[in-house]
Order: C-alpha cells, then sequence, then structure tokens
C-alpha cells in the first residue's frame, strides 16, 4: 500500500465488487476477483445441488472472517494460533423465505465453536477475543442483523473441527 499523506483517522473506505448470474434452476453463479463462486440449493427444494446454499455461504464469510481477523490479531498481539478451525450452525424459519408467514428470513441463531490449535494463557485468549468481536466486519455485520451469537472459544485443541 502505498504511503498517503492523510490523516490516520481519515476513513479508508474498501469497495467490494462482484458479478452474478442466474444460471438454471436456482443456481446462480458469481465472480469475485478472480474466483467464480456458485451458489444453489439442494435437489427437494428445486435447485441442482451444485453448490452451497447462500445461507451457508453466509456462515461460511462469518467463519472465514472471524479466522483472518484473529490471525490479525494474534500478529499484532505476538500470539501464536496454530491451527484455527470452526464449526457453525445457523437457525432460520424458512417459512420467511417461503412467504408462509410473517417472520424474518434471516439467522436468528448462530451457535458454534471456534478452536485454536495451541494454548493461550486466559488473559490472552479473553483480549483476542474481544478484538476479533469488535474488528471482524463479519461478526459486527450478523450483531447489526440482531442474530444471537453464541460461540465459544477453546484453545489448544489442536484446532479439529
Amino acid at each position: 500500500m502505498a504511503a498517503s499523506s492523510a490523516s490516520p483517522d481519515a476513513p479508508r473506505i474498501r469497495t467490494i465488487r462482484l458479478t452474478s448470474r442466474s444460471a438454471e434452476d436456482l443456481r446462480t453463479v458469481a465472480r469475485v476477483r478472480d474466483f467464480t463462486v456458485i451458489g444453489d440449493e439442494p435437489r427437494a427444494l428445486g435447485g441442482q445441488d451444485s453448490g452451497p446454499t447462500p445461507m451457508e455461504w453466509v456462515l461460511a464469510g462469518l467463519a472465514s472472517c472471524m479466522t483472518v481477523t484473529a490471525r490479525l490479531v494474534a500478529r499484532e498481539l505476538g500470539l501464536e494460533l496454530g491451527p484455527v478451525s470452526f464449526s457453525l450452525e445457523g437457525d432460520l424459519d424458512v417459512r420467511g423465505l417461503f412467504g408462509q408467514a410473517d417472520v424474518r428470513p434471516d439467522f436468528q441463531t448462530v451457535r458454534g465453536t471456534l478452536r485454536l490449535g495451541s494454548s493461550l494463557p486466559p488473559a490472552a485468549l479473553d483480549q483476542l477475543r474481544e478484538a476479533v468481536l469488535r474488528r471482524s466486519p463479519a461478526y459486527q455485520l450478523f450483531r447489526a442483523a440482531g442474530v444471537a451469537l453464541h460461540i465459544d472459544w477453546i484453545a489448544g485443541t489442536g484446532a479439529e473441527a
């Protein structure tokens, strides 16, 4: 990144772009930078099951974003995390998507476990967790949407998911 004479307090906005198009049935093909991402629905819902559902991608985005944020924060704090793994699950009322009830169609609750492969003292784990929850864009997006988030943090597990 080039040096800038802008104030360190000035916003540094990054615009993220993608394009997408519908394909057969419920399949969507998106292009993000040089990557192709496919979203689909299971056959039971009328899709071809050729990729994760959009809401599965949303959960994957949360796990990925929090993992990246944990690594960035750990680097700043001089902590060794070892492997990082996630297991997540989210509950949504599909009646909202299908127009069967006036309920929110997105996640109501997301719960899971973040596992760090190395042991950390409790104070360091708390410091890491607090910073990640504050700085992870995806986590903050879920919070702003009113999703109940319950994520356990476990250190020293070898990070098996």
